[in-house]
């Protein structure tokens, strides 16, 4: 399960970071 602005990267997917819904802004996870 995973927001539906999440940004996921490699193999498998895991989420690096969501974009804020407001502004659009990336927020990477640490």
């Amino acid at each position: 399960n995973t927001p539906d602005y999440a940004i996921m990267a490699g193999t498998p997917a895991r989420q690096i970071g969501t974009i804020d819904k407001k502004t659009g802004e990336y927020i990477w996870l640490e």
